[in-house]
């Protein structure tokens, strides 16, 4: 029996929104190739060092409260 989109997407959209987080995040990965073991192994030493770094007391945190506001830019007048 050959599966339809249609039928695929119903029965994918049937699936715990967990299950469809996983699913469409598989997906996504799958279209990207570019995405090499060199630089997912680079990504992971980077989050080590930096979160050792961090228990070290080499760099300190910086609340979420205090970053977002930043980020969008001045205030509206």
């Amino acid at each position: 029996m050959k599966t339809t989109y249609d039928d695929l997407l119903n029965r994918v959209l049937a699936l715990p929104a967990p299950s469809r987080v996983i699913l469409a995040e598989q997906v996504i990965e799958s279209l990207d190739e570019s995405e090499s073991a060199e630089i997912v192994s680079a990504w992971r030493n980077e989050v080590r060092e930096r979160l050792r770094a961090y228990r070290a007391g080499e760099v300190r945190a910086i609340p979420g409260d205090e970053v977002f506001p930043e980020l969008a830019g001045p205030p509206a007048r």
